[in-house]
């Protein structure tokens, strides 16, 4: 894969090698911090370890902003660590062997007829849908069926949700080097593509080694569901999918505005805003008072300056594609449009 690396550093590239630098900083930081574990209680009153799980419980009801404690072990980390390295490896492989494949087998003419530079911009596109499905489908199920997800809880490490952030972690790489190495095109401007990669970056490692407010990092990942229908209708339109693509945009704008709006800011802080009133709440540690107060505050802010141009970006494909003089016909098996 080395083969592709550019020979001379353009602005962006030196960018993201940047921001690895920046992220390793709340790496050790946080894994610092893991191993510190932090009893509540009487231990000779708690007893076995079943016992500890109940009166945790117990004492989480009774002191209802009271810091639980941190249940990473020591192995842990490294675990972690073998999950973003290994999704880092996965989407690399979707990119250069998977994607091709799955290309050519569904939609051989039509991909074959694209140019190279949008030959490889598919294969990314899938690389995404691939990942966004896997990150945002298993977030869903954790916020719909996990008892333990709850907006009060400070620290309270939740397996699922720490090894589904860890993957996007390894995704975000992944998918960060592959829009700079590949310079793709998206809807949106590519500085703020880039930025918002970044800020995934350092609040994905927060939310994988720190075991804190696992309630908000879920909903960070549900973010993704948004994702796979924005891809897929990218990749739509690039094939000539042009009414098909019409049908992905709404389930693109609905999910946006549901999971990046509704639920990613506006829930989001509604239950967020109590917890900051609490001293308790800023003892959960620099690495994660940054990400929740430098990385989210932009995030969201990309998220509600994306929707209205995703909007007015779809309602210009609509009128494109019913303009007389403008409508797409079908020929050999692909959409062209007539002059």
């Amino acid at each position: 894969m080395c083969s592709f690396l550019p020979t001379k550093q353009p602005l962006h590239f030196i960018i993201v090698k940047c921001s690895f630098v920046i992220v390793l900083a709340f790496v050790k930081t946080e894994l610092t911090d893991i191993m510190v574990i932090e009893y509540l209680g009487n231990k000779d009153s708690i007893g076995d370890i079943e016992g500890n799980m109940q009166n945790l419980h117990c004492l989480h009801a009774r002191f209802k902003f009271k810091r639980a404690p941190d249940m990473l072990s020591a192995g842990r980390p490294d675990h972690l660590l073998a999950t973003a390295g290994l999704a880092v490896v996965c989407n690399a492989l979707m990119v250069q062997l998977v994607g091709p494949r799955l290309l050519q087998l569904f939609f051989r003419e039509r991909f074959s007829r694209l140019s190279l530079s949008k030959q490889q911009w598919m294969r990314k596109l899938t690389m995404s849908i691939m990942s966004s499905a896997l990150v945002g489908t298993t977030a869903l199920i954790a916020y719909l069926s996990e008892e333990q997800l709850d907006p009060k809880h400070l620290r309270h490490d939740i397996t699922t949700v720490s090894f589904n952030c860890a993957f996007m972690l390894g995704h975000t790489v992944a998918d960060t080097l592959a829009h700079t190495l590949l310079k793709t095109n998206t809807m949106t401007n590519y500085f703020q593509l880039i930025l918002h990669h970044i800020i995934t970056l350092g609040a994905s490692f927060a939310g994988t080694f720190s075991g804190c407010l696992p309630y908000y990092v879920n909903i960070g990942l549900m973010m993704e569901v948004s994702t796979v229908f924005y891809c897929s209708y990218i990749m739509a339109r690039e094939l000539n999918y042009l009414r098909q693509s019409l049908i992905i945009g709404v389930f693109f704008l609905s999910t946006f505005f549901c999971v990046r709006i509704l639920l990613g800011f506006c829930i989001f802080w509604y239950h967020l805003i109590p917890l900051l009133q609490t001293p308790e709440f800023y003892e959960l540690g620099l690495p994660v008072l940054l990400a929740l107060f430098g990385c989210f505050p932009v995030f969201q802010l990309l998220n509600l300056v994306w929707f209205p141009l995703a909007c007015k970006r779809y309602i210009q494909d609509c009128r494109s594609i019913n303009t007389p003089g403008s409508i797409s016909v079908e020929k050999n098996g692909l959409h062209n449009k007539t002059a």
